[in-house]
Parts: C-alpha cells; structure tokens; sequence
C-alpha cells in the first residue's frame, strides 16, 4: 500500500442513515486499520457518504491484541444460553 492510500475492506448497514466501514490505509510510513460509522447519501443534499468522528483507528502494531479483545468479547457476548452464534 502506498504512503496516503486507503482501501475499504468491508462494510454494513449500521441503521438506515450509517454504515460500519473497516478501511485500512498507511500514513507516515506505518499501516492503520479503522473502524468508523460513515453517514449515507441524503438525497438532494449530498451524493457520497462520509465519515464521522464515532470510530477507531489504530496502528496495525496493535491488530493482535486488538483482534484478542474482539475474541474476548465474542465468547463472553455467547455465553449466554440464549444466544446462538450466526453462521
């Protein structure tokens, strides 16, 4: 990836104004992952969606313990006997 390139990953409907976007881009020489809520079009007012301050950007240094955390969340949020998990 190249010095101020981003590229969107992945993303889902938030609700029906937001999505969840999951980019990855590079800055000063060292790799990011973010994680935003981006508002969507509104009609005759704006024709992209943009970003919103409600997110994380974090150092890809830190993507293991972050990807641990998410781990721990999943198995504590399934724990619960009344929850299955999506397949």
């Amino acid at each position: 990836m190249n010095e101020g390139e981003s590229r969107e990953l992945y993303r889902f409907q938030k609700n029906s104004g937001e999505d969840l976007v999951f980019k990855i881009h590079r800055y000063k020489g060292t790799d990011y992952f973010d994680i935003r809520v981006w508002k969507k079009p509104v009609p005759g007012i704006s024709d992209e969606s943009t970003p919103t301050k409600k997110g994380v950007t974090v150092a890809m240094d830190h993507y293991e313990g972050f990807t641990e955390g998410i781990g721990k969340l999943n198995e504590a949020y399934y724990q619960g006997a009344s929850r299955e998990k999506p397949r």
